[in-house]
């Protein structure tokens, strides 16, 4: 039955789960304590980051609280969210 399942509903199977699946699980990740560390990254330039460095800076954050991030599959989807936010 649960394969079943997984061909109608795939993002329920095991293998597409994901450490950080939409927007809100990424801002709950940047909570309070690590904000504070990021704030020099956003004042350096009056303009604020462009999109890749802005990306960069929030996924090094991420990464270093959530090792599994570095898996490909899990990077290129943690970067695609990012990327979202970004716009």
């Amino acid at each position: 039955m649960d394969q079943f399942l997984g061909d109608v509903f795939p993002h329920l199977l095991p293998e597409n789960q994901r450490i950080l699946p939409h927007v809100p699980s990424v801002c709950a990740n940047l909570s309070s304590m690590p904000l504070p560390h990021l704030k020099k990254y956003f004042t350096i330039d009056k303009e604020g980051l462009e999109m890749d460095q802005f990306v960069k800076t929030l996924f090094k954050q991420l990464l270093k609280s959530l090792p599994g991030l570095s898996r490909p599959t899990e990077a290129a989807h943690t970067v695609a969210i990012l990327e979202e936010v970004s716009e």
